[in-house]
């Protein structure tokens, strides 16, 4: 317990958006999936800071940078390809959140929102000290394991 609330205080400002998702179960794909393009994008800043970074080159680096940030962190590989991860993350948050950009069709959305949660429990699982065959071991079966799909 004093790991997480430690690894809470330490990254506050991504993961309370992160965590808040878990009560927007009634809100649309598009709500959620911002929201955890905030969160992912502020951990990514707030991990920027933990390497070194100084704070005005943390501020200057683009949202995919910091999700190449994270994924470079996690202890296991998710079960997809972490380069599509982060354009097609960086993708759906920017769709969504400006008029002027292509927002993503639902499936997209929501695969994106999917692996956006698998990524940051990848993240959390890791900085808690689970070990990495444990994970591996277990991954598939999470629920966010696999690709929705229209039948």
């Amino acid at each position: 317990m004093r790991k997480w609330v430690a690894l809470r205080e330490s990254h506050r400002r991504g993961i309370s958006p992160l965590l808040s998702i878990l009560d927007l179960k009634g809100a649309y794909v598009e709500t959620r999936l911002v929201q955890s393009g905030i969160g992912l994008d502020a951990l990514g800043y707030s991990l920027a800071l933990e390497a070194g970074v100084g704070e005005k080159q943390a501020n200057n680096e683009h949202h995919a940078a910091r999700l190449e940030r994270i994924a470079s962190g996690l202890s296991v590989q998710p079960p997809f390809p972490v380069d599509e991860w982060v354009k097609q993350s960086s993708d759906g948050y920017n769709g969504v959140k400006h008029a002027n950009r292509d927002m993503p069709d639902l499936l997209t959305m929501a695969n994106t929102l999917r692996e956006n949660l698998l990524t940051f429990r990848l993240w959390v699982a890791g900085r808690l000290g689970v070990r990495p065959a444990t994970l591996e071991r277990n991954l598939p079966r999470d629920p966010q394991y696999g690709p929705y799909t229209l039948r």
